[in-house]
């Protein structure tokens, strides 16, 4: 860990299925059947950050869609796949979708952007690899919270893009991880929670937020380092050619400033990209997961973009 304070931070910002809970109260299942793939290395070298479970309905015919969940971490974790996916499945896999739960390399493992390129990596692998776990390659979605939001809403806005330049910093968002690199890495549906999204709207909007978790991720202070946070926001890459966005944010956020959801709502509309955009009234960070509507509005949006599943 690069910093301590990032501790507190911690404490108060990151639940366990920030992303899943609501989906959970909304459609009040828990039981899991179908297949399940544990540690699968989705770059074949051997690092749990690597690694994905995937998990399969137990009714239905495949091929499934699928979703790809990140967990949020203040992208500290290179391990929390396994509860969020199990909750992920409980909720998903009664309704006729798969799941994949991915882990990451953390913010302490390596700087940005290694951590878009294992999500990209772990898409790529999926889809190449779809007929071995019964999913349909043209109906992949993904879904994350807080730094799994950012994560998600990137892979998103990114799709596509190879090499981008800011000033005289320049990244490839796709990475050269796995064996599939000529495989699309692109979604057909992003929902995300409480995620961060332009980072420098973060202390504009509330000087009194921390942004140690970003300047851990970028592996500098933010407003040192300009370029490389313009090249790690997702609303720098909307353009017209993105998948359909559900986001939503909590009112009363105290760790991610709900600016930045308005920000990227306000770019892909622009842009004409399928969005909608809840403010969620009296929810902060970690309770706007227990919403049962955001739930339910999770499970029509996946719904009407990927297909009714079972």
């Amino acid at each position: 860990m690069k910093s301590v304070g990032l501790r507190k931070w911690m404490g108060l910002a990151i639940p366990r299925c920030i992303t899943l809970v609501a989906l959970i109260v909304a459609v009040g299942s828990l039981s899991v059947g179908g297949r399940t793939w544990r540690n699968v290395d989705y770059v074949g070298d051997g690092i749990v950050g690597h690694q994905m479970d995937i998990h399969t309905p137990d009714t239905g015919a495949g091929p499934f869609p699928i979703l790809v969940i990140i967990y949020g971490s203040a992208w500290t974790a290179d391990n929390g796949k396994g509860p969020i996916g199990q909750a992920s499945a409980a909720v998903w896999c009664p309704l006729g979708f798969a799941i994949a739960s991915i882990n990451h390399r953390s913010s302490g493992d390596v700087d940005y952007p290694a951590q878009i390129h294992d999500v990209k990596a772990s898409i790529r692998f999926l889809r190449a690899n779809a007929s071995t776990y019964d999913i349909d390659p043209d109906r992949i979605g993904i879904s994350g919270g807080s730094s799994g939001g950012h994560l998600a809403a990137l892979a998103g806005t990114s799709g596509g893009v190879g090499d981008y330049t800011i000033g005289d910093v320049t990244i490839n968002l796709e990475g050269d991880l796995g064996g599939h690199t000529n495989t699309s890495s692109r979604v057909q549906a992003v929902l995300i929670m409480a995620a961060s999204t332009d980072f420098l709207l973060k202390t504009a909007c509330d000087p009194n937020t921390v942004t140690t978790p970003e300047e851990n991720l970028i592996g500098g202070p933010l407003d040192e380092n300009v370029e490389l946070v313009g090249l790690a926001n997702p609303v720098t890459y909307v353009d017209s050619e993105d998948p359909p966005f559900r986001i939503f944010h909590g009112a009363e956020d105290p760790v991610v400033p709900h600016c930045e959801s308005a920000a990227l709502y306000a770019a892909l509309k622009l842009a004409r990209v399928p969005v909608e955009y809840t403010l969620v009234s009296g929810a902060g960070h970690n309770d706007i997961a227990t919403v049962p509507s955001v739930g339910i509005e999770g499970v029509r949006f996946f719904r009407e973009t990927l297909g009714q599943g079972s």
